[in-house]
Order: C-alpha cells, then structure tokens, then sequence
C-alpha cells in the first residue's frame, strides 16, 4: 500500500507554487538515507497522507506521532511552524555557544579553510574586492553591519 502511494506521487507533477516537502520513503529513525533515490518531495497533504499509509501499513507509533503532528496543519501553518523551530534552535545553539558559535567550531572551519589550496588568494581576492574605495557594498556598508539572521528570513 506505502510503496504504491509513493509510486503514485512520484509520478504527479504539483503546479508551479505548491509547497513541498521532503520526505524519506525509508525514514531516517529507520536508518534511511539522504540518497536522492531515498527521498521524494510530497505537496503538504500527500506528506501527512504518507505517514498515516505508513502507519497503517507498518504500525509503527512515529508515523502516528508525525502524521498527528502534521495533522493539525495547513501547509502555511506548519511551514511558521517549522520556522519558529528553526528560530528556537537558533537562540539557543547561540546561547550555549554551540556549533557555528562555538569557538572550537570557528577554529576548526578556519583550519579547514585554509587547508586549500587557493585559500591565501581567495581571502586576498574576496577582501581586495570588499573595501575597494569604487564597491557598491562598501558605500551600503552592506558588510559592515552585523549579521542578523533574523533579517535573512
């Protein structure tokens, strides 16, 4: 029943617009992968309509706890949804000084960056290119301001 549900949404062609989601037909709390052949990209609806076949399929409890989680939702719901999460684990991974603000991390990228070949040159190029006296970011002091991810998003 699962696989000929993702057999059938594989073959649809959603309107230009709709909102999709990825969704692993192997589950990744089953180990599936990231692989293009493991993923498929599901219009709102079909997404919440995959874990309940899943559910009913394979009886495992966290297609239940997805599908009733998703459930509740329209597509605009749980894209806010998702993005006040996003927005949570943001202050926090700030707050705890985790991941990119953490000063190991910084280290380790920086070590990582430099291990390249070109490194030297790109730096030089990218910074020559920055405070040029003619650079349209310099006059906007585009990148003088600090980074707020709030802003991008």
């Amino acid at each position: 029943m699962y696989k000929k549900f993702i057999q059938n949404c594989s073959k649809k062609s959603y309107p230009a617009g709709t909102y999709l989601e990825k969704h692993h037909i192997i589950p990744r709390f089953l180990k599936g992968s990231d692989n293009p052949e493991n993923i498929i990209y599901l219009s709102f609806k079909d997404h919440i309509q995959a874990h309940l076949i899943r559910y009913i399929e394979f009886k495992d409890i966290r297609d239940f706890v997805a599908y009733n989680l998703m459930c509740g939702f329209d597509d605009k719901g749980w894209q806010l949804l998702r993005k006040s999460g996003a927005y949570a684990t943001h202050e926090t991974l700030k707050k705890q000084k985790k991941h990119f603000w953490s000063s190991v991390f910084q280290k380790e990228m920086g070590q990582r960056s430099l291990k390249r070949p070109d490194a030297l040159q790109i730096r030089s190029t990218a910074g020559k290119k920055r405070w040029t006296s003619n650079s349209k970011e310099q006059k906007s002091y585009k990148y003088s301001r600090p980074f707020s991810f709030y802003s991008r998003i």
